[in-house]
């Protein structure tokens, strides 16, 4: 970009480099453009893509780097806006609804590739609309879908193949697998005729497709809170593939149980009606889910928020639909959104409450009632888990120690901790004694940390805590 509008429709771009592929010997090079180069770049960008099929308005949400009026269109060059569009009619022109489908699943893989958002290696860039300044890259589609189409080849003998693995006798053959395999409604599964059923519904509607006590065992996965409006970002992909209309995705939007900072969506703002309506959405969900389980059976369930008044919302709906929290797992994610590397730095809680929990639920019969760790208690749970802490390891930092209590809480309580000022407590108390350390951090680079020892115990090595036990 020749300029610093953040707004990507402001920006004036210029052609730094053109990579291209003899057709001949399948050598790839580098030139920088020439005039004709540059004629064809800006011919290509005074295309008008308004006016086609699929081109909606994106989700007001600067959070997500959507500016007010921006359609689906301005985050592709406008060549690689119009070669989208060529390749989806040749596509609908395909009167065999099979490979129709295939095909469609084949362009949808490279939608996000060739717009200019950021796409290399996934991380918190997946999350949003980010269009870099500098770098942007725009890439061949037709070269893209054949790359897709070669993929898709190769992999679909992998399919049939796990039919066998997983059990059944033999993979299904010919047109009318599907006609075969695939359940119409519930009934057929359970009188066994047919094994697997595949439904697009709302969570809250689970039990018109699956009548109740009919389910063994259940993993789920339901949006977290504000961190990532998963509809909104998805929306290229309903426009372009065409996979619904815009009244019915907009019907959609209502019924998603999340928080955005989309002005759009004042019902799903972070406002008390806000709050009301995804306590709602979410509480209906877990008695859906609550009730097509057997009970005396599982239902494993992800969550994650660093809003601890979330966290009572998803406890709360666990215990009242009669699902007992009996293990937790704190799981580590690689990459995270923008919106949670932030509040890293907000809210010291945040650093463990950013992690996954993974908790896993028995189904009892009766509805449990919601149980607060009291704050005297959190804070002497707290001492007592940081002195087992540094006595085990001689020092500590701040982060571990959090880390360690949470674990703690959940594993005691089945709840997260309170929210107040935990290092506070350490200062105030004589037996801890605050210093600063450096360490490496890798290529040359160097953190500064807050550590924790207690006051005339001497460092243990983790040798001597093993062979010695903890005294």
């Amino acid at each position: 970009s020749m300029n610093d509008e953040d707004d990507p429709r402001k920006r004036i771009w210029k052609a730094k480099y053109i990579s291209y592929k003899c057709m001949h010997c399948k050598t790839e090079t580098v030139k920088k453009p020439s005039k004709t180069d540059m004629d064809n770049i800006n011919y290509a960008w005074n295309l008008s893509p308004h006016n086609v099929p699929g081109n909606w308005y994106l989700i007001y949400n600067t959070r997500i780097n959507v500016y007010e009026k921006m359609r689906v269109s301005d985050i592709y060059t406008p060549r690689n806006f119009m070669i989208i569009q060529l390749i989806k009619k040749e596509i609908f022109r395909c009167k065999d609804p099979k490979i129709r489908h295939i095909l469609l699943f084949q362009l949808s893989a490279i939608l996000r590739i060739a717009s200019m958002m950021a796409h290399e290696g996934g991380g918190p860039y997946q999350n949003n609309y980010f269009i870099f300044k500098k770098g942007m890259i725009e890439q061949n589609p037709i070269l893209l879908f054949k790359k897709k189409g070669a993929y898709l080849q190769n992999h679909y003998k992998v399919f049939f193949s796990v039919w066998r693995k997983i059990g059944f006798d033999s993979a299904p053959k010919g047109s009318n697998w599907m006609k075969d395999w695939l359940a119409d409604d519930f009934a057929e599964i359970e009188s066994k005729e047919k094994p697997l059923m595949f439904k697009v519904l709302s969570a809250d509607e689970l039990d018109n497709a699956i009548p109740a006590e009919a389910v063994h065992y259940i993993h789920t996965d339901p949006p977290y809170y504000d961190q990532i409006p998963y509809l909104e970002l998805h929306l290229p992909f309903v426009a372009i593939l065409e996979l619904t209309s815009e009244s019915d995705y907009r019907h959609l939007l209502r019924k998603e149980i999340i928080i955005s900072d989309s002005p759009e969506r004042r019902d799903k703002n972070k406002t008390p009606d806000g709050l009301s309506n995804y306590k709602q959405f979410l509480m209906n969900s877990m008695k859906n889910v609550a009730k097509v389980l057997i009970t005396g059976r599982w239902a494993s369930i992800w969550f994650c928020t660093q809003d601890e008044t979330i966290w009572r919302i998803f406890s709360d709906s666990l215990k009242l639909s009669g699902l007992d929290d009996k293990y937790d797992h704190l799981v580590v994610r690689r990459d995270q959104s923008f919106k949670a590397k932030i509040e890293y730095f907000r809210n010291p809680l945040a650093r463990i409450l950013k992690q996954d929990l993974l908790i896993h639920c028995l189904k009892i019969a009766r509805p449990i009632q919601p149980i607060r760790i009291p704050i005297n208690i959190a804070r002497d749970l707290f001492i007592e888990v940081a002195e087992k802490v540094i006595k085990r390891k001689g020092s500590s930092s701040t982060g571990e120690l959090y880390l360690e209590f949470v674990k703690e809480c959940f594993n005691r309580f089945h709840e997260p901790p309170p929210k107040i000022d935990y290092t506070e407590i350490l200062e105030r108390d004589q037996r801890f004694v605050k210093s600063k350390e450096i360490i490496p951090q890798g290529n040359r680079k160097y953190k500064e940390i807050i550590v924790w020892r207690l006051k005339d115990v001497n460092d243990k090595s983790r040798l001597t805590y093993y062979m010695e036990g903890d005294k």
